[in-house]
């Protein structure tokens, strides 16, 4: 039945998929890293800033392959009951990891991220 509310609509929500305590430690390590945007004058190699982003007040529009700064991020992309479900929808135990990016949209100033998909021409 998922498989084929999957192939109809192109997605497919599960509850419970990643434990609790695993999204508490993602959310702990989103405030750690956005703590290190403080200080910051431009984009890196870890961050996309807002247009109205300061030293003093920062506003990140992205964290870049979050898994590169975060244990926890590390454990989420090797999470065995999130690799079983992509393995059962692609039909395959082939997998590869792409880029990770987690796109911000904070109260009051976050701006518009444009979606789009490279995968499609490689």
């Amino acid at each position: 039945e998922q498989l084929c509310q999957y192939n109809e609509r192109g997605f497919l929500a599960l509850d419970g998929l990643v434990p609790l305590n695993e999204i508490a430690a993602l959310q702990a390590d989103v405030d750690r890293l956005l703590e290190l945007a403080a200080g910051r004058k431009q984009h890196d190699e870890l961050f996309d800033l807002e247009e109205t982003h300061s030293e003093h007040e920062p506003r990140v529009r992205r964290i870049k392959e979050p898994q590169n700064h975060s244990e926890a991020f590390r454990r989420l992309m090797r999470q065995p009951s999130i690799l079983a479900v992509c393995r059962q929808l692609l039909r395959t135990g082939d997998l590869r990891h792409g880029a990770m990016k987690l796109n911000l949209k904070s109260a009051s100033y976050g701006s518009a991220v444009q979606w789009h998909q490279d995968w499609a021409f490689f």
